[in-house]
Protein backbone atom coordinates (compact mmCIF):
# COMPACT_ATOMS: atom_id res chain seq x y z
CA UNK A 1 0.00 0.00 0.00
CA UNK A 2 1.41 3.49 -0.82
CA UNK A 3 2.01 6.21 1.83
CA UNK A 4 1.36 9.50 1.78
CA UNK A 5 3.07 12.36 3.13
CA UNK A 6 2.22 15.82 3.89
CA UNK A 7 5.51 17.98 3.91
CA UNK A 8 4.69 20.43 6.54
CA UNK A 9 8.17 21.96 6.16
CA UNK A 10 11.11 23.55 3.81
CA UNK A 11 14.29 24.70 5.47
CA UNK A 12 17.01 25.76 3.35
CA UNK A 13 21.08 25.83 4.49
CA UNK A 14 24.31 24.01 3.32
CA UNK A 15 25.14 20.49 3.06
CA UNK A 16 27.92 19.52 5.85
CA UNK A 17 29.27 17.03 3.03
CA UNK A 18 29.02 18.71 -0.40
CA UNK A 19 29.37 22.40 0.93
CA UNK A 20 26.36 22.78 -1.71
CA UNK A 21 22.83 24.21 -1.09
CA UNK A 22 20.40 21.60 0.85
CA UNK A 23 16.58 21.62 1.36
CA UNK A 24 15.78 19.62 4.55
CA UNK A 25 12.24 18.54 4.06
CA UNK A 26 10.08 17.70 7.07
CA UNK A 27 7.25 15.37 6.32
CA UNK A 28 4.28 13.65 8.04
CA UNK A 29 3.00 10.26 7.57
CA UNK A 30 -0.51 10.74 6.81
CA UNK A 31 -1.70 7.21 7.76
CA UNK A 32 1.09 6.87 11.13
CA UNK A 33 1.29 10.35 11.51
CA UNK A 34 5.01 9.34 11.66
CA UNK A 35 7.62 12.69 11.48
CA UNK A 36 10.02 11.91 8.38
CA UNK A 37 12.85 14.04 7.17
CA UNK A 38 14.28 14.36 2.89
CA UNK A 39 17.22 15.90 2.27
CA UNK A 40 17.78 17.37 -1.20
CA UNK A 41 21.00 18.79 -2.21
CA UNK A 42 21.40 21.08 -5.06
CA UNK A 43 24.62 19.24 -6.38
CA UNK A 44 23.05 16.25 -6.66
CA UNK A 45 20.67 14.86 -9.57
CA UNK A 46 17.90 14.01 -7.33
CA UNK A 47 17.32 18.21 -7.06
CA UNK A 48 15.43 18.21 -10.27
CA UNK A 49 13.33 15.75 -8.89
CA UNK A 50 11.98 18.21 -6.69
CA UNK A 51 12.02 21.21 -7.92
CA UNK A 52 8.20 22.02 -8.81
CA UNK A 53 7.82 21.53 -4.88
CA UNK A 54 11.08 23.36 -3.73
CA UNK A 55 10.60 26.11 -5.93
CA UNK A 56 7.26 26.90 -3.42
CA UNK A 57 7.88 26.60 -0.10
CA UNK A 58 5.19 28.45 0.98
CA UNK A 59 3.00 26.06 -0.55
CA UNK A 60 1.90 22.85 1.31
CA UNK A 61 1.91 19.60 -0.72
CA UNK A 62 0.83 15.89 0.06
CA UNK A 63 3.03 13.17 -2.08
CA UNK A 64 3.39 9.76 -2.56
CA UNK A 65 6.20 7.58 -4.35
CA UNK A 66 8.99 7.60 -1.54
CA UNK A 67 10.60 5.15 0.16
CA UNK A 68 12.25 5.00 3.83
CA UNK A 69 16.03 5.06 3.99
CA UNK A 70 17.99 3.41 6.45
CA UNK A 71 19.91 6.21 8.68
CA UNK A 72 22.25 3.72 10.11
CA UNK A 73 22.54 5.44 13.87
CA UNK A 74 22.97 8.61 12.39
CA UNK A 75 19.65 10.54 12.56
CA UNK A 76 17.36 10.79 15.51
CA UNK A 77 14.46 10.97 13.08
CA UNK A 78 13.39 8.41 9.95
CA UNK A 79 14.49 9.09 6.51
CA UNK A 80 12.53 9.28 3.23
CA UNK A 81 15.37 8.79 -0.09
CA UNK A 82 15.23 12.21 -1.86
CA UNK A 83 16.45 10.11 -4.87
CA UNK A 84 12.53 8.75 -5.37
CA UNK A 85 10.72 10.57 -7.31
CA UNK A 86 8.10 12.55 -5.28
CA UNK A 87 4.43 12.14 -7.22
CA UNK A 88 2.30 15.05 -5.50
CA UNK A 89 -1.36 13.89 -5.30
CA UNK A 90 -2.71 17.42 -3.29
CA UNK A 91 -1.25 21.05 -3.55
CA UNK A 92 -2.50 23.54 -0.65
CA UNK A 93 -1.73 27.37 -1.03
CA UNK A 94 -0.39 27.79 2.65
CA UNK A 95 1.59 24.88 4.10
CA UNK A 96 1.25 26.13 7.69
CA UNK A 97 -2.77 26.24 7.24
CA UNK A 98 -2.23 22.88 5.90
CA UNK A 99 -0.39 21.55 8.66
CA UNK A 100 -2.73 23.36 11.04
CA UNK A 101 -5.82 21.95 9.39
CA UNK A 102 -4.66 18.09 9.10
CA UNK A 103 -3.62 18.28 13.12
CA UNK A 104 -6.87 19.81 13.81
CA UNK A 105 -8.51 16.81 12.04
CA UNK A 106 -6.20 14.20 13.69
CA UNK A 107 -7.21 15.69 17.39
CA UNK A 108 -10.71 15.35 16.58
CA UNK A 109 -10.41 12.28 15.50
CA UNK A 110 -9.01 11.21 18.38
CA UNK A 111 -11.17 12.89 20.58
CA UNK A 112 -14.30 11.04 19.40
CA UNK A 113 -12.49 7.59 19.62
CA UNK A 114 -12.37 8.41 24.04
CA UNK A 115 -15.26 7.64 26.03
CA UNK A 116 -15.87 11.44 26.39
CA UNK A 117 -16.19 11.91 23.03
CA UNK A 118 -18.49 8.79 21.85
CA UNK A 119 -20.59 11.19 24.23
CA UNK A 120 -21.30 13.26 21.31
CA UNK A 121 -21.92 11.24 18.81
Amino acid sequence: MASYYAIIDQEFGTSKKTGSEMITLTLLDLETREEYRSYIDSSMQNFELWAEIITQPERGFVVTGLKQKRSYGRYTHEILNADCEPLIVADYPNIKKMETKLRSSWAKTDFEATPFGRLFE
